[in-house]
């Protein structure tokens, strides 16, 4: 992994982190500037997967079934598990959040990436577990890229930029309201084709990738997809907890507030890494009949 690709992975994540972290405690925003870094992250997250996806696949004879499946494998179990949860959580408290609504219909949207006008908040385009709805831009990038990896690496960057450019004025020219075409015709859509861009310049500048990097940061990158989906259930414990012991907001609380949610969910977010996302993906990819397949090829081939 690129080590400077890591730490953005990282900074993005926190990023996220610091945005929500603020509507938490009441009263924080007025000492603690920079309330729209969160969108900001997940812009940078959105670059990431574009320049990811152009570099890593770039010299590899990947098929657009292998691809789906390997992103399948990293996003789906952890997302669906989270938003297990959030159910589980408004079933067993439901006082806890008031203003969560959620329906089969709902559910089963938010599992399979299909944007909806949110129930709790009905003019949001978002998923049950909130930050799930950058997952439905994410999936929508990843099927077009898919269908592109059957022509080659220098055509496939300029039909994927020129397929979000064509969706992005298909969307400024006509103003959809539904939920799926709002989305699919969506401004961000070009933060993934710049990423791209980045990518293929970063490729023909030919610099080594180097597998060193700060120890912190590197951790922090690669829990940052665990951060990003539990980070809401880390700040929700922490409110409770905050309001109960400093109910009154002051500069000195607000800071201690915001310093205090960062390394807990970063901390959390790390954890959930280590003994749920990370063991899990491997677990299914040591699943998947190809690579079990290619497992007892490499234990019958002779040793030298």
């Amino acid at each position: 992994m690129i080590p400077w690709i890591q730490y953005l992975r990282a900074l993005a994540a926190l990023m996220v982190v610091w945005h929500h972290s603020l509507g938490q405690v009441a009263g924080t925003e007025q000492f603690i500037p920079f309330s729209n870094l969160g969108g900001y992250g997940v812009q940078l997250f959105f670059m990431i997967s574009g320049f990811i996806m152009l570099v890593t696949t770039w010299d590899k004879p990947i098929g657009p079934a292998e691809f789906i499946r390997l992103r399948l494998t990293r996003i789906v179990p952890l997302y669906w598990l989270a938003t297990l949860g959030m159910i589980l959580g408004a079933i067993v408290a439901p006082g806890l959040s008031k203003t969560f609504k959620w329906d089969g219909v709902s559910l089963v949207k938010s599992l399979f990436f299909i944007p909806y006008y949110s129930l709790s908040t009905p003019n949001e385009i978002r998923p049950l577990l909130m930050p799930g709805w950058s997952l439905n831009y994410e999936m929508f990038f990843y099927a077009i890229f898919a269908l592109l990896l059957m022509v080659v690496n220098t055509l496939r960057i300029h039909l994927m930029v020129g397929a979000m450019l064509v969706l992005v004025a298909v969307g400024l020219m006509t103003h959809p309201q539904g939920a799926v075409p709002r989305v699919y015709t969506d401004p961000v859509l070009l933060e993934f084709a710049a990423g791209m861009i980045v990518g293929r310049i970063w490729l023909r500048m030919k610099h080594k990738r180097g597998d060193i990097g700060h120890p912190l940061l590197m951790t922090l990158g690669d829990a940052s997809y665990s951060i990003y989906l539990t980070h809401s259930f880390t700040l929700a414990a922490l409110r409770v907890l905050w309001a109960h012991f400093i109910p009154n907001p002051t500069l000195a609380s607000s800071i201690g507030w915001m310093a205090v949610a960062l390394v807990a969910s970063a901390l959390a977010g790390w954890i959930c890494f280590r003994l749920i996302e990370r063991p899990m993906t491997r677990g299914l990819k040591r699943w998947h009949p190809l690579s079990r397949s290619k497992a007892a090829h490499r234990s019958r081939a002779p040793s030298a």
